[in-house]
């Protein structure tokens, strides 16, 4: 089993979970999001896009305890994207 977490560093502008290949047999994202009223971070293939208007992908968001969770089987971490409305917003991750 292994962690890790990825952030946005400029909305609007995707980010792989990992900048290499690493396959899992199963993958667990939580959202971190700094403001659940206002924002959201989007998780999906190359084309995930979280500015408003423009929304593609899965929408996973936080009440300020607990963000929401997904679960994938079977996939390359770098073919996992997020995208977030606000710099700083991602996800934390476990695989294995």
């Amino acid at each position: 089993m292994n962690s890790g977490r990825k952030t946005v560093g400029t909305p609007g502008h995707r980010e792989p979970l990992s900048d290499i290949p690493v396959a899992t047999a199963w993958l667990e994202v939580e959202a971190l999001v700094s403001n659940a009223t206002s924002s959201a971070v989007y998780i999906g293939g190359k084309n995930v896009y979280a500015l408003s208007g423009g929304e593609m992908g899965t929408r996973l968001v936080t009440d300020g305890t607990r963000g929401d969770r997904m679960t994938f089987s079977g996939v390359n971490l770098a073919e996992v994207y997020i995208d977030a409305q606000n710099d700083g917003e991602g996800v934390s991750f476990t695989y294995g």
